[in-house]
């Protein structure tokens, strides 16, 4: 079943893609490992407030995402909501926006979840990673994409590239902590290759 675009989602998007094109110039590798169709979790590192729009822009699919819930606050709020945000509560473990994700993805939904739970601030390559993803990819059957923002925004400079991997499952047999530490790994490894270029 195709996915009907809110319609704040469709009116955003392609000026959001104009304004992003225009201030960060990304280039994205493997887009094509996006699936067209079916559940999926679009997973990566976080470094900036972008990362996930980034992802979405890339795809024909409406890709909903995970926001902390002190941004739906007005007018803001407004915005988020318009385009199907899922709010997070990140003082407590937040059942009712596991639910949400769940919903979506039980649907057939796209979505975006970082892992880290929190913009890298740090100068690690990555923050220790949350189970959501891996947790809700095993219980709805999604398949995860993950992905890496290597380089750094710079206004006006093609600094910022999103490089996909191939999609994998989290089957039933496998603990979340191998799941996890899979898609930390494979992140991880596009980072490292893209730091040594």
């Amino acid at each position: 079943m195709k996915d009907k675009k809110p319609i704040l989602y469709a009116i955003l998007k392609p000026i959001v893609m104009v304004l992003v094109k225009v201030l960060y110039r990304p280039t994205y590798i493997n887009a094509q490992y996006i699936p067209t169709s079916g559940p999926i979790i679009i997973s990566g590192n976080h470094i900036h407030a972008f990362d996930a729009i980034l992802t979405a822009l890339v795809t024909k699919r409406v890709v909903y995402f995970l926001a902390k819930g002190e941004l739906f606050k007005w007018p803001l709020s407004w915005i988020l909501n318009g385009v199907g945000a899922i709010p997070v509560d990140r003082t407590k473990r937040d059942k009712s926006a596991t639910d949400k994700a769940q919903e979506y993805l039980n649907e057939g939904k796209a979505l975006s979840i970082l892992p880290e739970g929190t913009r890298n601030r740090t100068k690690e390559l990555l923050l220790p990673f949350k189970y959501g993803a891996v947790s809700l990819a095993q219980k709805t059957g999604a398949l995860i994409v993950p992905f890496a923002i290597v380089g750094r925004y710079k206004l006006f400079r093609k600094s910022v590239t999103v490089v996909f991997e191939k999609p994998f499952k989290v089957k039933d047999t496998m603990e979340l902590e191998e799941a996890n530490q899979k898609l930390r790994t494979i992140i991880k490894n596009i980072l490292e290759s893209g730091s040594k270029k």
